[in-house]
């Protein structure tokens, strides 16, 4: 039987990874970059990918990693909207979850990775 499992995530996925394809040395955002170059736009600066770091993992550097893990929990911003789609999900109407519903009601370090 076939087992779902939570997939790592990858620098290819990510929108800030990039890769500079010309054919010659030309600076972009401040900097240097040859042909090509992986690099990322996720921090206030731009990082370039080394030699060394992982070609398809996300190296330790990624601003985009928490360290520690952050657990964040949910809840309705106010009792009346979590009465309102209490009815309606009573009647079996399926809505669309918005954010602006929502308040984050708890935030603090996890001892666990989204793995």
């Amino acid at each position: 039987m076939y087992e779902e499992k939570v997939r790592r995530f990858k620098c290819y996925y990510c929108p800030d990874c990039k890769l500079y394809a010309g054919s010659e040395t030309k600076i972009v955002h401040d900097r240097r970059m040859k042909p090509n170059t992986k690099y990322c736009t996720g921090g206030k600066k731009i990082i370039i990918f080394r030699s060394d770091d992982p070609k398809v993992n996300v190296p330790k550097w990624c601003p985009k990693l928490r360290v520690p893990p952050t657990l964040r929990i949910y809840h309705f911003r106010s009792p009346e909207i979590e009465a309102g789609e209490s009815m309606l999900a009573a009647n079996g109407i399926s809505f669309f979850p918005y954010p602006s519903r929502y308040a984050v009601r708890y935030e603090g370090e996890s001892p666990y990775t989204a793995m």
